[in-house]
């Protein structure tokens, strides 16, 4: 006879490292097949990777490249890559991060500046940052839109210059101060539903993760690590 399958659950709760949303539980929804589950919405969680879309950074990056912009290797090891252009008032340096693609926008024609070892300078100008994580705009997009303007030699408008997004440190903030604070402003019924999705059963306080633990009542404690 078959045995029948009894779902598992992870042991802490944690935020989407792709869309930011937070409540995150692994669940073991087949035999060794796991997806997180939001806590909150009280299903399975379909991630929209907002700040990707449907280009590929590889598929930017060769269109930065088509479009005559330069590649270097910053001196700064947050950045794996750069690439520069210029038009007829403007330069800017696209920094290519393994969160997202940041900018530097110069309101001149720079000169392009690499130490002893060709590694590239990437002082001054206006820094803007574009994280993909928690992006409202995607990213991919925008970063082809304003180098498509650069080379058509349009200036670069104020409103493409705001950033984007949200470190993962930032999130990771965001997260504790959830998990101390935000939790505890859900209704009673919210957080006795997310006790019983954690718990085991036994009426025993359920641990959430970075020393947070919820108790029957719905009641948030913090033990410590």
């Amino acid at each position: 006879m078959t045995q029948s399958f009894v779902a598992r659950w992870g042991a802490s709760v944690f935020n989407c490292r792709h869309c930011g949303a937070v409540g995150m539980q692994w669940t073991e929804v087949s035999h060794d097949v796991w997806k997180p589950y939001d806590l909150i919405n009280k299903e399975i969680h379909q991630c929209q990777i907002k700040g990707v879309g449907t280009l590929t950074r590889e598929q930017v990056l060769e269109h930065l490249h088509n479009l005559g912009f330069e590649a270097y290797v910053p001196r700064t090891s947050s950045w794996k890559s750069a690439f520069i252009a210029s038009n007829e008032r403007q330069t800017i340096y696209f920094l290519i991060g393994k969160n997202g693609i940041d900018f530097k926008l110069y309101e001149d024609v720079r000169e392009t500046k690499c130490d002893e070892r060709g590694k590239l300078f990437t002082d001054g100008g206006e820094m803007v940052r574009n994280y993909y994580r928690a992006s409202d705009v995607v990213v991919h997009d925008l970063i082809v839109e304003i180098a498509n303007a650069l080379v058509a030699n349009m200036p670069i408008d104020a409103n493409l210059t705001s950033g984007h997004g949200m470190s993962w440190r930032a999130a990771n903030a965001g997260l504790k101060k959830i998990q101390n604070e935000s939790f505890e402003s859900y209704a009673g019924n919210d957080m006795q539903d997310i006790y019983d999705a954690v718990s085991l059963g036994d009426g025993e306080d359920a641990y959430l993760g970075d020393g947070m633990w919820i108790g029957s009542d719905g009641s948030m404690r913090d033990r410590g690590r």
